[in-house]
């Protein structure tokens, strides 16, 4: 639970850092879950420091990370932030170098949260996550798209020049240095990018939707809802499950109720049609938008 400090810091600036948040014994577990992981899609395409790798980690091999979408903490936490929350999945991310500006909303009205927690301590300059504070607040967020550094069109078509530290450092940013243990939360809207990072950063990540309570953001979550269960994702990823979810998460096990109650609501939301809420979801220049019928 966030103190009203807290979510009053998150409400403003888009992100929060909470220290100490995972116990050593967690951040053991962690270490030796991702080390699992990462030999198995090694196996598969071996790691050689050039290229990111992302993989998934809501298998039966990855329990802690695995449990850390039903996790009472998080879901406390996210629903402080946004009322409700629906799990979306959880990865690791083996990250090369720098990372460009960018952010993580598939569209504006498609949002969640974001819980970043690492392996490496990480300084500004050694691959720590920078965000630009409230940048996922309007108008300030599509204001930014009229700056080269972070307009998305361009950065899509030019990842190796957006990359570049003399394209990254330029813009005003906070650093979100952090040790092992400590957890880094922030909106999938913030623009957000790291400098200096080594050819292996590990990252892990957990990450909740936002519960839609506009008909706009109740049109892209049906669209969204509709590719959850389908069997098309992870496609240059073959170590990674074919759902947004391994089937074993699915499952539900141990039948816990948190983890039952989002999977249950990604069905209803998937049998739903988008054009009840009066809007349809198109896609331009690689984002989302929601716009009347």
């Amino acid at each position: 639970m966030l103190t009203s400090q807290q979510k009053m810091f998150f409400d403003t600036f888009g992100f929060l850092i909470i220290r100490g948040f995972f116990s050593k014994d967690e951040v053991k577990a962690i270490s030796n879950e991702f080390n699992t992981r990462a030999q198995i899609a090694s196996d598969y395409e071996p790691f050689d420091g050039t290229k990111r790798q992302t993989i998934d980690m809501s298998g039966s091999d990855s329990p802690f990370f695995a449990s850390l979408l039903d996790d009472e903490r998080l879901l406390s936490i996210g629903k402080d932030i946004h009322e409700n929350v629906l799990p979306w999945g959880t990865h690791i991310d083996r990250h090369v170098n720098n990372t460009y500006w960018h952010h993580d909303a598939g569209g504006y009205e498609w949002y969640g949260i974001k819980f970043a927690f690492y392996l490496d301590e990480l300084k500004a300059n050694s691959g720590a996550l920078r965000v630009i504070p409230g940048s996922h607040k309007q108008p300030f967020h599509d204001e930014l798209d009229n700056i080269k550094n972070l307009k998305y069109s361009w950065i899509r078509q030019n990842h190796n020049a957006a990359s570049e530290s003399s394209f990254i450092s330029p813009i005003p940013s906070y650093s979100c240095e952090s040790n092992p243990g400590d957890l880094v939360i922030f909106d999938y809207r913030i623009f957000h990018a790291s400098l200096g990072g080594s050819k292996d950063r590990h990252m892990c990540t957990v990450n909740f939707i936002n519960y839609p309570k506009t008909p706009k953001q109740l049109a892209i979550s049906i669209h969204e809802a509709k590719n959850y269960f389908k069997d098309n994702h992870n496609t240059g990823a073959p170590w990674n499950p074919s759902k947004a979810v391994s089937e074993e998460w699915l499952a539900n096990p141990n039948h816990n109720p948190d983890r039952q109650r989002g999977i249950d609501q990604w069905a209803r939301l998937s049998k739903m049609k988008v054009s009840d809420t009066g809007y349809k979801v198109v896609t331009n220049e690689g984002k989302l938008q929601v716009i009347p019928i």
